[in-house]
């Protein structure tokens, strides 16, 4: 089925996503083909690197314990910006590029997701009839192997203007790499994500900018204000993305989040992802997570 841009808009479908280079640097090219190969027109990559992360965070580990600051230690600051500029010019018209630098009242640089979507939406709301707002170790899917674009295509005729996917837990990159991300099989299975962390693909300009600006209610990247619009809760069946971040700190966490008696571990192997993987090895020969590791001395195990 064909879809159609609007009006003067460039992209039907494009994804913005805050991040930090040297923690995600591994994972970029395959993420970037990986959504190219279901249909996403463009990148929004807000490169957050400098920066004292979100809450929980501190300098070179993430929110999940991991030390992505010493497993990367091989590389300079240097090669991970070359790694990004090469990557840029592989895939030319594919990505805008913005140094993401907001600052706190002491000049350190915050992690300001909801500054950076208010960016967004006021620079660039023009180009993209539909925007999916996730973070790079997250894959949307569909389990039937339905395009994208024809699901947005018949969201859009029913009349939403924002649409709620849940995700579904894998094991963590940074404990595979020796595969692609794509390959994860290992996954969390008997387990509802209904009310966790849920992500966006909406209408730019249904955004309400006044109550994000004013965080009237708390908003944040799971829960985006919507103006005069109707939203929808995507059925798991359909669309949902693959989240691949389950390592030892996060199953703890769930089990006080679903107040489960037992300990959580990964149950289940998914392998959905089996159709893209030649498409992926044949266009991530260069600067995806093994060549960088040949190409640098990268620490193969979290310590």
């Amino acid at each position: 089925m064909m879809v159609q841009n609007e009006g003067n808009k460039k992209y039907r479908l494009a994804i913005q996503s805050v991040f930090l280079a040297r923690e995600n640097i591994l994972f970029l090219k395959e993420w970037l083909i990986y959504h190219i190969e279901i249909g996403v027109d463009h990148f929004y990559l807000y490169d957050n690197t400098g920066s004292v992360g979100r809450s929980g965070n501190s300098k070179g580990i993430n929110k999940y314990g991991i030390p992505y600051g010493n497993i990367t230690s091989g590389m300079s600051d240097l090669d991970v910006q070359d790694i990004m500029d090469e990557i840029r010019e592989e895939l030319p018209g594919r990505i805008t590029y913005v140094k993401w630098t907001p600052r706190d009242k002491k000049g350190n640089i915050t992690y300001g997701w909801n500054e950076a979507l208010v960016d967004y939406v006021q620079n660039y709301e023009r180009d993209a009839c539909w925007t999916c707002f996730i973070d790079i170790d997250e894959f949307l899917f569909s389990v039937k192997g339905n395009s994208i674009k024809d699901i947005i295509e018949k969201v859009e005729k029913d009349g939403y203007s924002d649409i709620l996917i849940h995700q579904k837990k894998f094991d963590e990159r940074y404990d595979n790499l020796d595969k692609h991300v794509t390959r994860i099989e290992g996954c969390v299975e008997g387990i509802s994500t209904t009310g966790w962390a849920s992500k966006h693909i909406l209408r730019p300009e249904a955004v309400d900018l006044d109550a994000l600006i004013n965080r009237t209610k708390g908003w944040n990247m799971h829960m985006i204000p919507i103006r005069n619009a109707k939203g929808m809760w995507m059925d798991v069946a359909e669309l949902r993305f693959n989240h691949y971040n389950t390592n030892k700190y996060l199953l703890k966490w769930m089990k006080g989040y679903y107040k489960a008696t037992e300990d959580f571990c990964l149950n289940g192997r998914d392998d959905g992802m089996k159709k893209y993987w030649q498409a992926i090895e044949s266009k991530c020969k260069r600067n995806c997570c093994m060549d960088i590791l040949e190409r640098f001395p990268i620490v193969r195990k979290i310590p």
